[in-house]
């Protein structure tokens, strides 16, 4: 069942919620860290310290957090309850009574992650936004179009469409779309990702990921699958089994 975690808080300007969720330095260090070989000096090839990491992820006790599972929402003045019930897809009346329980009257914040797996870790010292809990899919708005995740790895495997399907142990009629490019001589990710994608916006966004991460612009091996947003998977287990690196997922 799907879960969306909620947090809000009062926040002093946008560009203070910006930075407290800005991972950009974090993820350039793993980039680095996973893609440059070891220079033999122990303090350098150390993994990046957590020190790093976003002040969202920090007090959450994620490593990382996936921006197309999150929905964030900064307001100039206190919003009314079904503007912000809107914004991110929830159930009024269930929202409302998650801010009369958590006692939350004054926040021009919030923050919406949809992640079954997460569990939130208590902070023992005060943070920006208080999680307020979560949502099922049954408390979550209902009558919205039908939605697709994209989903990119690289490697250097070659596969069969049917092993792909056995490894991400998906069922045929759950994936959209699966396209699988391999060559012997490494392509251009941007490249591959146009020629595989009839949606120029969708290429565009998925190729500024690539961009983001600093990591390798070229790959032997490139797979782009297409979900049901509905549809949860264990990303870390999939890639695992692909014997691929995950770089992005785009909704």
């Amino acid at each position: 069942m799907k879960s969306i975690h909620l947090w809000a808080g009062q926040v002093a300007s946008k560009a203070l919620l910006e930075a407290y969720l800005d991972q950009r330095i974090y993820l350039k260090a793993w980039a680095k860290y996973d893609n440059e070989p070891p220079t033999g000096n122990p303090e350098e090839d150390a993994e990046p310290s957590p020190n790093l990491m976003c002040g969202f992820c920090k007090d959450t006790g994620i490593d990382i957090y996936d921006e197309d599972m999150m929905v964030l929402r900064y307001y100039t003045r206190q919003a009314d309850l079904d503007k912000i019930a809107k914004d991110i897809s929830a159930d009024a009346a269930q929202l409302g009574k998650l801010l009369r329980k958590n006692k939350i009257e004054n926040f021009n914040a919030v923050i919406a992650y949809d992640d079954n797996s997460l569990k939130p870790k208590k902070s023992p010292y005060p943070t920006l936004f208080k999680y307020l809990g979560k949502l099922s899919d049954s408390e979550t708005s209902t009558g919205s179009k039908t939605q697709t995740s994209h989903y990119l790895w690289t490697g250097d495997v070659q596969l069969s469409k049917a092993e792909i399907i056995k490894r991400t142990g998906l069922k045929s009629k759950e994936i959209s779309d699966l396209k699988f490019f391999f060559s012997k001589e490494k392509k251009r990710i941007d490249e591959t990702i146009i020629l595989g994608s009839a949606d120029l916006d969708l290429a565009e966004q998925l190729i500024l990921k690539v961009d983001s991460l600093g990591i390798s612009q070229t790959a032997n091996a490139i797979l782009m699958l297409s979900l049901n947003s509905s549809i949860q998977i264990n990303i870390e287990k999939i890639s695992k089994n692909l014997h691929m690196d995950f770089i992005a997922r785009q909704n």
